[in-house]
């Protein structure tokens, strides 16, 4: 069977979206999946489009996951001494804008442990506490994160790529069925 970039991409880019305060369960679908390579960079902005080319060459990177999360090129940024200003990118304006992107988006239902992962993009270890917690450190409304450490992360990235790799084909299919994706 040929290899299909539509389903079977190099990497998915992931992304939070607001958790919101009336979520009082344990899970939520308050995170997106898009496929970089499929999003067209003249419908985003150069920010969008700068995320987007950063997700593609983080997947590239030796050791790397297909999940990329919007976070771990916040923390590359971090490591290169750099912020999402610095290159002129509003990141909440971009997490916004391709949230709303007319490309294939595939939303999905995280635990708060995973979300709050997914999240990080903390310096140094970090210990992952709910509310309730003391001396933790909220990342949306009540989902915090103190010492989340690369292992919790590298278990998180395996996961979501394992669950992408397994649930997309069928998602785009379906896109494609209903007219709504021309394949290549």
């Amino acid at each position: 069977m040929a290899h299909d970039p539509l389903l079977q991409p190099e990497c998915w880019l992931l992304f939070a979206l607001a958790w919101p305060e009336a979520t009082r369960g344990a899970t939520g679908a308050w995170a997106a999946a898009l496929v970089p390579a499929m999003v067209p960079r003249r419908i985003v902005s150069r920010g969008a489009g700068v995320a987007l080319d950063l997700a593609q060459a983080a997947a590239r990177a030796p050791g790397s996951s297909r999940a990329v999360f919007l976070s771990d090129i916040t923390l590359w940024l971090n490591s290169e001494g750099k912020t999402w200003s610095d290159l002129g990118i509003d990141h909440h304006a971009v997490t916004d804008e391709l949230a709303r992107a007319r490309v294939p988006l595939l939303r999905l239902t995280l635990t708060r442990t995973t979300y709050a992962i997914m999240c990080d993009a903390g310096r140094g270890r970090r210990r992952l506490r709910h509310a309730g917690s003391r001396a933790r450190r909220v990342i949306a409304n009540d989902v915090t994160a103190d010492n989340v450490t690369a292992r919790q992360r590298q278990q998180a990235h395996t996961h979501l790529a394992r669950l992408l790799a397994a649930y997309w084909p069928t998602y785009i299919q379906d896109v494609i069925d209903r007219g709504m994706l021309r394949a290549a």
